[in-house]
């Protein structure tokens, strides 16, 4: 438990974190009706729904095709990464 509460105030401290905003279960419902996600990728469409609530745009991942198909949201590779920074 220790480690674990450890690891969250780390995190905090080296990024930001953001609320949800007011219409993501909005966001998060015509994601998942539009783009017909069942399962896990349920998880990937509440990433994609938060994001659309602050405008953002870019997702960092190492698995592409879990965003692919969010309208709005570019799915970033870490070698793709730097060369738009």
């Amino acid at each position: 438990m220790d480690q674990a509460l450890s690891d969250i105030k780390e995190f905090q401290a080296a990024y930001r974190v953001l609320l949800d905003p007011e219409e993501v279960w909005e966001h998060w419902n015509d994601l998942v009706r539009y783009n017909r996600v069942t399962g896990f990728r349920v998880h990937d469409a509440y990433l994609a729904a938060v994001m659309r609530g602050h405008q953002i745009t870019d997702i960092l991942t190492l698995n592409i095709s879990d965003f692919q198909g969010f309208q709005g949201i570019r799915p970033l590779l870490p070698d793709q990464w730097k060369d738009i920074r």
